[in-house]
């Protein structure tokens, strides 16, 4: 009894001891095949999609996260994409050849491939693998506005404010760079004309597109050339540099030629962009002394001819600084300068340099010349009739950079219309003083001849013009009011407003006329009101000065240029020693060749500012409201040799998803199969070289592997409903026959002690 006792005994411990080494063998290994192994303490990573961007959640043990990059796409005022983006592989879907890229490497390219894969408002439509330069050409994004536009050509990218000269694909991303994406120029280069005589200055303007408001601001200290043209066939490149020149403060060059011939002027290194212009023999006869016939008198004689005294653009440049310079230091610290009626003014000269309102601060407050006329209420004393102060107001708000459509535009407009303004057919008081303002803003809102107010006001301007061609203040002709109607006129028909083009004739005739000795216009002399006003009908109609010279050489600018003071101030003729604010306020436009209205482009708001700032367009996050699926991105695996691999398994993942103001819960069930394809790929080579996005030389880059892991975690997961069969190792299958042969034997000595 004893004996047998001891042998069953015996046997239950090897049975024991069997099963415990089966279960620590299963426990070692929650999953085997010949590639992956997961367990418990594996990373899980998410990647979810908000309004706001891509946003991606990694949960582990040692809170390990990727570095990331914030990505801008802009479309001329439009903020197309605005978000933070992760370091992570992604796979670039070519529409054109229906072929699929991995881009494991992080680039500006794979950043942007990422940001179109969980945002509405683009999608990448033309970016096709040449080849040949081993590289992605970022060609057309399919912009979804109001209507679908597709943006082709012209795409540049930034890296902290810098341009690269590697292509998007070829820049490499460490994380917490500031990358903008926006499509057109970077550069406008200008000239005045295209054709000049040897005796005259080609003035050439450069500026460079700011992408972070949408704004062409002056480039300054940059060099430009004058080339031969460049041939078509780029035969002669790079082109005979004849000479150089550095631009000024207001992004201006100038040169002085006396040889005939076409030329090219451009940038250095990349010879865009460029403007071609012809410079021809003089016509004048003499030219050595800056001499010039009299047209008036036959010639022949020195006696018969004069001085040409027209301001060169140097001394136009300096005179614009000057002045503007000392508006900056009469600022007051609530942003005005004076009153309400000369801010208003003032930001549309500061907007004829293309400088913004915003720009013009305080340096005590910080408070800005846009904040003042923002905000401005009509309480000032110096506006006596609000039917003139209002349209005013609309014309300094546009030359500030607010948008047409922006609350405080659209309150002064129904101001305008409302009967206060208008009634009876007419439009404010007596006179059309009020009248030319009305008509200027109106048309700058897109009024035109439909529009019974538009046809209401012209109709009491064109009534008001006397047999001369002047138009009058209540009954007194005036070179300066008919400078402005001939300026409101020449706008208004730019919106489709019908005017006999007799009525602009006799105005200009009746200037002609009674232009003064010394080139401007006045009551028995030259005053810069009067000048100033004036030179504005003649740059609406786009005249040259030289078509304003008169007999002794002057021409209207030199009024503005030879009267300014050192301290960039107009002495009043009726009070000597104090400052000619009349005139000063409109003098910038008229020497820089602007007329009314002076509209720059809407200044974008990405938040929305209460203090009563323009807001053009607002960029805000919006939160989903409702379940969404979350996307998981399983790329294919690229090897260059083709090998097959069990299947992973992916239990479900039940998670909230930590977003603002919502208590949503994603559910995500999905089976992944990694795919092992050989790297063939093949691509239309239909890519040119174009501006925009730079296409690289060949370079060392090579497409990668993308892989991303999700592994099986075990707590707190729901079941899978698919299961598979693995076959037992070895180990394990010893471990069982043993445990279940001792049992088997441990079974028959009990059945044997006690039969």
């Amino acid at each position: 009894m004893k004996k047998v006792l001891s042998k069953f005994l015996f046997v239950t411990a090897v049975t024991i001891v069997s099963l415990s080494a089966f279960n620590f063998v299963h426990a070692e290994t929650t999953s085997t095949d010949s590639n992956v192994t997961t367990s418990s303490t594996t990373d899980i990573v998410i990647v979810s999609s908000t309004d706001s961007g891509l946003e991606n959640t990694t949960t582990n043990n040692s809170n390990i996260t990727l570095p990331s990059v914030n990505l801008t796409v802009r479309y001329n005022d439009e903020i197309v994409y605005s978000g933070s983006i992760e370091l992570t592989t992604t796979t670039y879907h070519d529409e054109i050849n229906n072929l699929d890229y991995p881009l494991i490497t992080s680039t500006v390219f794979s950043a942007l491939v990422r940001a179109d894969a969980f945002s509405t408002n683009f999608s990448i439509t033309d970016d096709q693998f040449n080849s040949y330069y081993n590289s992605f050409y970022l060609r057309c994004i399919t912009l979804q506005f109001s209507t679908t536009t597709e943006a082709c050509d012209n795409w540049q990218y930034t890296i902290n404010g810098q341009y690269p000269y590697n292509s998007m694909d070829t820049y490499e991303l460490t994380g917490d760079e500031n990358i903008y994406i926006y499509f057109g120029d970077r550069y406008k280069l200008n000239t005045e004309k295209n054709e000049y005589t040897t005796d005259e200055t080609v003035t050439s303007t450069l500026q460079e597109y700011d992408f972070t408001n949408n704004t062409w601001q002056n480039k300054i200290a940059q060099e430009i050339l004058m080339t031969e043209p460049i041939a078509s066939d780029y035969s002669n490149w790079p082109p005979q540099i004849f000479s150089s020149s550095t631009t000024n403060d207001l992004g201006e060059v100038y040169f002085n030629n006396t040889t005939t011939g076409t030329y090219y002027l451009t940038l250095p290194d990349d010879y865009w962009p460029g403007v071609t212009i012809s410079i021809t023999s003089t016509i004048s006869t003499s030219t050595e002394n800056n001499i010039i016939e009299n047209p008036s008198s036959g010639g022949g004689s020195s006696s018969n001819t004069v001085v040409d005294h027209s301001p060169t653009p140097t001394q136009i440049s300096e005179a614009v600084n000057k002045i503007l310079n000392y508006f900056k230091t009469q600022q007051n610290e609530n942003g005005s300068i004076l009153d309400g009626g000369t801010s208003d003014w003032i930001a549309m000269s500061f907007g004829a340099n293309n400088q913004y309102a915003q720009d013009i601060k305080n340096a005590n407050s910080n408070t800005s010349l846009y904040d003042y006329i923002y905000n401005y209420n009509f309480t000032d004393p110096s506006d006596l009739n609000l039917c003139a102060a209002y349209p005013r107001h609309i014309l300094a708000l546009l030359a500030s950079g607010v948008a047409k459509t922006d609350s405080k535009i659209i309150d002064l407009e129904n101001e305008i219309i409302s009967i206060g303004c208008y009634q009876n057919n007419l439009y404010g008081q007596n006179g059309i003083n009020d009248d030319i303002f009305a008509l200027l803003s109106l048309s700058a809102l897109d009024y035109n001849d439909t529009s019974q107010i538009v046809n209401d006001i012209k109709n009491t301007i064109l009534a008001d013009q006397t047999n001369e061609g002047a138009f009058t203040w209540t009954g007194y002709p005036g070179a300066d009011v008919t400078g402005a109607v001939i300026n409101a006129l020449d706008y208004a028909q730019t919106k489709g407003l019908s005017v006999d083009p007799n009525v602009i004739t006799n105005a200009k005739n009746y200037l002609k006329n009674n232009q003064l000795s010394d080139g401007g216009w006045g009551y028995s002399t030259s005053d810069i009101l009067t000048t100033s006003w004036a030179m504005l009908g003649v740059n609406a109609e786009n005249d040259n000065m030289s078509d304003w010279k008169n007999n002794e050489g002057y021409n209207p600018k030199n009024v503005l240029v030879d009267n300014l003071q050192a301290d960039g101030t107009y002495d009043t003729s009726w009070d000597p020693g104090t400052v000619d604010w009349f005139g000063l306020k409109h003098a910038v436009p008229s020497l820089l060749g602007k007329s009314w209205p002076i509209i720059l482009d809407p200044i974008i708001q990405t938040n929305n500012i209460t203090s009563g700032s323009s807001i053009d367009m607002e960029t805000t996050t919006s939160i989903p409201t409702s379940t969404e699926e979350i996307v998981t991105s399983t790329p294919e695996i690229i090897e260059d040799i083709t090998t097959s691999t069990p299947e992973i398994e992916i239990v479900p993942i039940n998670f909230e998803l930590p977003v603002a103001n919502t208590t949503t819960t994603f559910v995500e069930t999905k089976k992944i199969e990694p795919k092992l394809i050989k790297q063939t790929f093949v691509a239309k080579n239909n890519v040119k070289e174009v501006q925009g996005e730079k296409i690289t030389g060949k370079n060392t880059s090579k497409l990668d592997i993308e892989k991303e892991i999700i592994p099986q975690p075990t707590e707190n997961l729901s079941p899978t409903n698919e299961k598979k069969e693995t076959p037992l190792p070895t180990n394990k299958k010893v471990a069982l026959g043993l445990g279940a042969g001792t049992l088997l034997y441990g079974l028959f000595l009990l059945f044997k002690l006690f039969v």
